[in-house]
């Protein structure tokens, strides 16, 4: 429509802005994130560094653009600043404390507004789609080759679990489920060729069985009943993912030694304790329940952020629950940022299942939401970068693009209205 025409009611007239160098330099770091936890110490605090750099040069240019709750986010992160300050005092380490208070005030506070401009950009959420999934397509790759005993960069099947490139079976499982709902919504949302995504989708799921993570699937599971009802996809998607499934299942009995890993049935036996192996729910609960009662001892300060100061009764685990351990290391404080995002995150899935909109990135989020339930994440990029992408693609400036009058509208127009005084009338009304 030429630009002359005016936008529906409800639609955003602002042009989209064009690419820039802030941009590539982005999807240069999501490129990398799949693999940032096991990159050597130095490099993965370069890594890390650069991000808060990007964010903070974006700001000092204005390249900034208001995000879904932007108010919300203007709490969170006086919330965090209070918890850093709070909690400091019990702090095992101050500069490791300071340093991830840092990250997730620069997470929270400069994140939102950033990536929502850079997606904002003329196919810049595309690209940092794009890189994220050749990233993690790679990781998952490597993750298929252990299955069959090869290492891949000094890292190999990890207690029957296999690692990919990300350092660690929880941290595969979770990249490789967002990465599983990605290539789902494009699937079942593309008309053409689609054999490339569909082999990518076998790879990911494959490496999602083969991680092992139950916390994982079954966030991967919530991920894909959000994105299939919100987006109204009909039996062809359930069918399509069940028979990737099937056939994951098929490879990894193939291709893996006997022994070698070990399948979900005996990953859900192993996690709820039917085996002679360590419950790994029990360590959760334990974490949990250590958690809760230096939270009632204290519960305004914190013990401070740092690792040392999250350690719980073994003196080896963090709390392993968002919620939790928020509120235990950084108090009150950040218990309440927390929940706060958790709420924004529940409001947009909500909203995108009753409208039909939005469905990728309520399904991204509430996936997330659900893994950190039972994971120790707390300032990590893996974490943080992908729920600000999904943020990103929720546009707060439009109005229900879906409503009966726009669907009438639309409808009307595309049914080549041949007199041309009544097609002038109509684009009037656009």
């Amino acid at each position: 429509m030429p630009s002359t025409y005016k936008t529906y009611k409800g639609a955003s007239a602002t042009p989209r802005p064009r690419k820039d160098l802030a941009l590539g330099a982005m999807a240069a770091l999501v490129l990398v994130l799949p693999f940032s936890q096991a990159l050597p110490g130095t490099v993965r605090l370069v890594w890390n560094v650069a991000i808060f750099v990007l964010f903070l040069i974006c700001l000092l240019t204005w390249k900034v653009r208001r995000p879904i709750g932007g108010g919300w986010w203007a709490a969170v992160s006086g919330l965090v600043i209070i918890s850093v300050v709070s909690s400091s005092g019990s702090a095992e380490s101050l500069t490791a404390h300071i340093f991830i208070g840092a990250q997730i005030w620069f997470f929270v506070t400069l994140g939102p507004f950033v990536i929502r401009y850079l997606a904002s950009l003329d196919g810049g959420a595309r690209l940092l789609g794009i890189a994220f999934l050749i990233g993690q397509s790679i990781s998952s790759s490597a993750a298929i080759a252990q299955t069959s005993g090869i290492s891949t960069f000094n890292q190999a099947v990890l207690l029957g679990r296999a690692t990919g490139l990300a350092g660690h079976p929880n941290v595969l499982g979770l990249l490789a489920g967002m990465t599983v709902l990605i290539l789902t919504a494009a699937v079942v949302g593309r008309s053409g060729r689609k054999l490339v995504l569909v082999i990518l989708l076998l790879v990911n799921v494959t490496a999602l069985i083969a991680c092992g993570s139950v916390s994982s699937m079954i966030a991967t599971l919530v991920g894909i009943l959000v994105l299939l009802v919100s987006r109204r996809v009909p039996l062809k998607g359930p069918v399509l993912l069940s028979a990737a499934a099937a056939a994951a299942l098929w490879i990894l009995s193939t291709v893996a030694p006997e022994g070698l890993l070990r399948g979900p049935l005996e990953r859900i036996r192993q996690v709820t304790g039917q085996t002679s192996n360590v419950s790994t729910l029990d360590v959760r609960e334990q974490t949990v329940q250590y958690a809760w009662e230096g939270i009632q001892r204290d519960p305004w300060f914190g013990r401070g952020l740092d690792h040392l100061s999250g350690l719980t009764g073994d003196q080896r685990t963090v709390t392993h629950s968002v919620m939790f351990r928020t509120w235990f290391q950084g108090g009150l404080a950040l218990g309440l940022a927390y929940a706060t995002i958790a709420v924004l995150i529940l409001w947009i899935t909500l909203r995108a299942i009753r409208r039909g909109r939005d469905a990728l990135a309520a399904a991204l989020l509430s996936m997330t939401a659900s893994f950190s339930l039972t994971s120790a994440a707390l300032e990590q990029a893996y974490y943080w970068v992908p729920i600000l992408v999904a943020l990103s693609l929720v546009d707060p400036t439009r109005s229900r693009p879906d409503s009966e009058e726009a669907r009438r509208l639309q409808r009307r127009l595309a049914t080549a209205v041949r007199d041309e005084p009544q097609r002038g009338k109509l684009v009037s009304r656009l």
